[in-house]
């Protein structure tokens, strides 16, 4: 504020969550607190032009809310009695942390995994959102175990800017061992939380044949009747293996079939 006349007598500043572009309305624009006098001049010769002022609001919590859009209102009054105002642009208030969610990938990423046998490398990626500012960067970390407070990172946490997609290499995960993607995600008001993956298992062996002599869990089944049996004909041979095969880690996915003439395994 300036006034190469009479002066500043006094400065009042209030706090609102609505602008106004006159004077008038920017008066009235203060519905949070009262205002307060920021200063006092004791003369009117008192050379306060070019003065610089600030207030802190303390009393505000009560009616401060997440996600609102608040104003600084102040207004000046002349020892003429001329009274001039002005508002900020308005500031919002931002008391959460982004959130989203984390995915273990495929080397492509273009399929989500649970359970891979690659032990030397995890890939993950990541979506999140801020609903009131904005985010500014990811840091991405593996973690063995789910805790906000000692998420116990096995690898620390590393600054990969604001991407949504990283590998990490050159790793020496244990098999039969599930491991936790960690994304830490801050937004531009410094507020920071960390979110995991589900979470995957690491599988190096395969199923395992629970027989000594696997070839005695493969039985040829007749068509129409369930028995072995010895076909005299050359279409068609059907086999059963039931219980032949576990895998404790990742499970089995699927069965692959031949046909040869000896009984030794691939």
């Amino acid at each position: 504020f300036y006034d190469p006349f009479a002066k500043i007598r006094k400065f009042y500043c209030g706090l609102g969550t609505f602008s106004a572009s006159n004077s008038s309305n920017i008066l009235a624009a203060v519905d949070c607190t009262p205002y307060h006098v920021t200063y006092a001049a004791t003369s009117n010769i008192q050379d306060n032009n070019d003065l610089v002022f600030s207030y802190n609001f303390t009393d505000v919590a009560d009616f401060i809310q997440n996600g609102g859009t608040y104003y600084f209102i102040v207004y000046a009054t002349s020892f003429a009695g001329i009274v001039s105002a002005t508002a900020s642009n308005g500031v919002i208030v931002d008391t959460t942390a982004p959130h989203g969610i984390v995915s273990h990938m495929n080397s492509a990423f273009a399929q989500t995994l649970q359970f891979q046998v690659d032990s030397t490398t995890l890939h993950a990626q990541w979506q999140f959102t801020e609903s009131q500012s904005c985010i500014t960067g990811y840091e991405i970390g593996i973690s063995s175990r789910k805790s906000q407070s000692n998420p116990d990172n096995i690898v620390a946490f590393l600054d990969v800017g604001m991407n949504t997609s990283h590998s990490i290499q050159n790793l020496s995960l244990v098999h039969n061992t599930k491991y936790y993607i960690s994304i830490r995600s801050t937004n531009i008001v410094y507020l920071s939380k960390i979110q995991f993956s589900a979470g995957i298992i690491i599988d190096t062996t395969p199923p395992i044949a629970t027989a000594a002599n696997l070839v005695d869990f493969v039985a040829h089944i007749n068509s129409t009747i369930d028995q072995d049996y010895y076909p005299s004909f050359n279409s068609t041979i059907k086999g059963s293996w039931t219980g032949a095969f576990v895998d404790g880690e990742s499970g089995i996915a699927e069965y692959f079939v031949g046909v040869g003439n000896t009984s030794s395994s691939p």
